[in-house]
């Protein structure tokens, strides 16, 4: 670390307080814990009535050739100090490069299973990390204003991809692509109704219908899916402000994300057809209403309707940005003078108020949807909480 503030050609700066810069470099390994070089097995809980034998299933088929993740990290950063303390903050600068990244890779019925986990990408990540804060009387007034702001992004692409002939089914489930961001959400071109039926864009366009499976299973998803974005936002904030006033004291906290991408749920069309045919969920009206963004009812006795829950949720009208601002705290609290509480026989008394999770601010999805938790999702309770806090 080089403290630059205390070098000769900076003692005439007077309102630099502190300034260093800092620069580290390293390398680490992970284990995944999701597979293993042996082959792994699910142990049932109990023994089979009929044949007195405990059930065992293969979870995982192992690989012997299977090696740690490597990451090698840069990172340059500034720390600083200005104005008699007014205003802080540090930006930092990395640049991590992974090698052996472990993803699934479909694989031929013929090997024994329909996929394994392999060493099989590299991927590069860039950020900025950057907070700012400041801790000021206004001038004129008995008000002390806190405040902290933190901003981060980070830019991430899959530069090598062992296996990169992924099949559509695969890159809708977050598969690795090469030259695309970990966690690339793809989507397909719907073409509305024909003849009941509702059909996407399949190779050079060519229709498919939502009962036929063969483009979702055996395509090469490169070829007909659209890539949407990322479904890890880029952009993550974070914004604290604090008030005293006297004895009492506020302190508000905000936080978001911005420039990622998620889909809204659909209705189930599988429902109408079964046993559970009377059960539908919520997103029915969507279909009542004429969205065409989304297929309208089936025809009745559709034996192929089952199979629309491949294509459906995964249309391109479905889309939406997961850009968000929600404010996540808010504490107001009162402290007893010492005078008046000494006069009381106690060291301390306080009186507090706090609210979390409170709610969006900022949504730029037109449902209002949080896209961290979506309907049917346990989402954060919304809590309120009073204390009083006496020392003796």
């Amino acid at each position: 670390m080089w403290n630059i503030q205390r070098e000769d050609f900076m003692q005439h700066v007077s309102f630099v307080d502190a300034l260093s810069l800092r620069a580290t470099y390293g390398r680490n390994g992970n284990a995944e814990k999701s597979t293993s070089t042996k082959t792994l097995l699910t142990v049932g809980t109990s023994v089979n009535t009929t044949t007195g034998t405990i059930t065992a299933t293969i979870f995982d088929y192992g690989n012997p050739l299977l090696r740690w993740e490597k990451t090698t990290t840069t990172n340059i950063g500034v720390d600083f100090s200005l104005f008699r303390h007014k205003l802080t903050g540090k930006i930092d600068y990395y640049n991590k490069l992974g090698s052996d990244i472990v993803g699934l890779v479909s694989l031929p019925t013929a090997t024994g299973t329909t996929a394994q986990k392999f060493n099989n990408a590299k991927i590069a990540n860039k950020g900025i990390e950057i907070s700012l804060g400041t801790d000021i009387k206004i001038p004129g007034t008995p008000v002390q204003y806190i405040t902290s702001l933190t901003y981060a992004y980070n830019w991430n692409k899959i530069t090598d991809l062992y296996y990169p002939s992924i099949y559509g089914f695969d890159m809708l489930g977050g598969g690795f692509v090469q030259g695309r961001p970990v966690g690339s959400v793809y989507s397909y071109t719907y073409l509305g109704m024909n003849g009941g039926e509702p059909y996407v864009a399949g190779v050079k366009g060519v229709p498919n219908r939502f009962d036929d499976l063969a483009l979702h299973n055996r395509g090469l998803g490169l070829q007909y899916l659209n890539f949407e974005g990322t479904a890890v936002p880029p952009h993550t904030l974070g914004w604290y402000n604090g008030f005293k006033v006297f004895n009492f004291s506020a302190y508000v906290l905000f936080t978001g994300t911005l420039g990622g991408v998620y889909r809204n749920p659909i209705f189930n069309y599988a429902t109408l057809i079964g046993s559970g045919k009377t059960n539908v969920d919520r997103y029915v009206s969507d279909v009542f209403a004429g969205n065409p963004n989304i297929p309208s009812f089936p025809q009745a006795n559709d034996p192929g309707t089952y199979r629309w829950d491949r294509y459906g949720p995964n249309l391109n009208g479905l889309i939406a940005s997961s850009s968000y601002i929600e404010c996540k705290e808010i504490t107001i609290d009162y402290t007893l003078p010492a005078k008046m509480a000494r006069a009381i026989q106690t060291s301390g008394i306080r009186l507090y108020i706090q609210a979390r999770n409170l709610g969006m601010v900022y949504h730029a999805n037109d449902k209002a949807y949080n896209p961290d938790w979506l309907p049917g999702s346990n989402k954060p309770l919304r809590t309120f909480t009073m204390g009083l806090n006496v020392q003796f």
